[in-house]
């Protein structure tokens, strides 16, 4: 039976690469969040150019 072991190296460098992966991922979520958020603020600013055109029109 054979036991695959890993050097101490292998292991870190191993570590190494989940991390890398894992702050890929959050910089994917980062983006995501900041996308979400910049096209609520387009949102927030369409409605009120909306109420603002009616309330003059109103006017």
């Amino acid at each position: 039976m054979s036991c695959n072991r890993f050097s101490s190296t292998q292991l870190s460098i191993i570590a190494a690469v989940i991390m890398v992966i894992a702050d890929l991922i959050g910089l994917v979520a980062a983006l995501a969040a900041f996308d979400e958020e910049q096209q609520s603020k387009e949102e927030t600013r369409r409605q009120l150019k909306n109420k603002i055109k009616y309330l003059q029109d109103k006017l």
